[in-house]
């Protein structure tokens, strides 16, 4: 049982604060993942082209996952070098990019492993949708509503992987950080949650201007901005989690590097 329990809200603030810092910090870095999200998404425009609302259920797309693959690897050297400034103070530069380069491949590799991993049971419930007729869809989209929810208590539960990783911690594992995590699935779900809910109410405008018939290319920028910026934000989140563990979670052995309990 949890006895102390994880503070959301100031979590929350706490991350939006180091967010905000990261973009100060890593000028350089924050704009050239925003150049890639904006060519990724012109890519997406013109591979994949814009999907119709109408379109509940538009099939299988391969092109979309890989596009989605994608955007995790562009996103890596940003989420790395947030956490390592974040968890033990150290200052971001091009020299630290190439010091971490194995904590960047091992870390893009765990990204993609656990995308698969989610993503691979995800696609074989839309070809069995599209296979079905129309009155088994229902029964099938109910399953996959329950499924979701299964999968996103395990995001939550493996989210300590990634700061573990990115600071080169020893016995880093998706069972240490589902141990670490465990009761704490609900407050970890609410960090998350809050602040990408406000973004994405924030993107309404823009997605009007992306699926309307008439693409507007405009749309694509400001989409790109909230998609690096959300991307700061969770990789922040998760930091600060990880700090909070390290602090106050003594009792699963969280290996906590030295400069944390300056932090918490």
């Amino acid at each position: 049982m949890e006895t102390i329990r994880l503070p959301v809200a100031r979590t929350v603030r706490l991350a939006l604060r180091d967010t905000a810092d990261i973009f100060v910090r890593m000028p350089v870095l924050c704009g050239l993942s925003l150049l890639v999200a904006i060519l990724l998404r012109w890519i997406e425009e013109i591979v994949v082209g814009p999907v119709s609302l109408e379109a509940i259920n538009p099939g299988f797309r391969p092109e979309i996952y890989v596009i989605g693959f994608a955007k995790y690897i562009y996103f890596v050297p940003l989420a790395v070098l947030s956490c390592r400034f974040l968890i033990i103070g150290r200052s971001p530069s091009w020299l630290e990019v190439r010091t971490t380069k194995n904590i960047m491949i091992v870390y893009s590799v765990v990204s993609i492993a656990i995308s698969i991993l989610i993503a691979a049971p995800i696609i074989v419930i839309e070809y069995l949708i599209n296979m079905m007729e129309s009155y088994a869809v229902i029964v099938s989209l109910s399953a996959s509503v329950i499924f979701s929810i299964f999968i996103m208590h395990w995001i939550m539960r493996w989210s300590l992987i990634y700061p573990a990783i990115a600071v080169d911690q020893r016995d880093a594992s998706l069972r240490w950080s589902a141990r670490t995590t465990k009761g704490m699935v609900w407050r970890i779900f609410l960090v998350q949650l809050v602040v990408p809910m406000i973004a994405v109410l924030a993107t309404f405008p823009f997605l009007i201007g992306k699926y309307s018939i008439k693409f507007e290319a405009w749309s694509i920028v400001p989409l790109a901005f909230i998609e690096v910026f959300l991307g700061i934000f969770l990789s922040v989140a998760e930091s600060e989690i990880y700090v909070w563990c390290c602090a106050n979670r003594k009792s699963y052995d969280v290996a906590a590097p030295r400069t944390v309990s300056e932090r918490a």
